[in-house]
């Protein structure tokens, strides 16, 4: 009995399937010089999400399935298989979010938004109700005692 780790490879998903993997187990009883054949003769090995194991012999027809960990051993091409525990090969594990890139854009605005209150302003307002009246108003986010002083200044150079 040998123990074999079998790496697979990542096929294309067909719509409505989900993710399937596949490996190719070359044929031990092929003569060595008939492994440069174009195709080689072999076992392949169909996982889908990591539920079940269809196989198929050297020439492409089905084989059986097998759930993993479930010890029925099955023959193929001659050599008796049994499908072990099944793990993703790179422990590394890729979620896809929809919703990151709007908290990409929350932050986004919320950065730019948090530099531009640190951006002193001021904002000074005068309406005149008639000849002898004129109304001065004034708004600052920062150094409201140096704004009060600057109007002081502005209103006694108006006098």
């Amino acid at each position: 009995e040998e123990l074999a780790d079998l790496p697979t490879y990542k096929m294309v998903r067909l719509p409505g399937q989900g993710q399937s993997w596949g490996a190719f187990i070359p044929n031990p009883k092929q003569a060595p010089e008939d492994m440069m054949r174009v195709r080689p003769a072999g076992i392949t090995v169909l996982c889908t999400d990591f539920q079940q194991v269809i196989l198929y012999d050297s020439k492409g027809q089905f084989a059986g399935v097998r759930i993993p960990e479930s010890g029925r051993p099955i023959v193929v091409d001659g050599v008796e298989l049994t499908v072990g525990k099944m793990v993703g090969s790179t422990g590394l594990q890729l979620k896809s979010d929809p919703g990151v890139p709007l908290v990409y854009v929350g932050f986004a605005l919320c950065l730019v938004t948090s530099i531009m209150s640190l951006w002193p302003y001021r904002q000074v307002w005068a309406i005149q109700e008639d000849e002898a009246l004129l109304l001065i108003g004034g708004k600052t986010n920062r150094d409201q005692v140096g704004f009060e002083d600057a109007m002081d200044v502005m209103l006694y150079t108006m006098k």
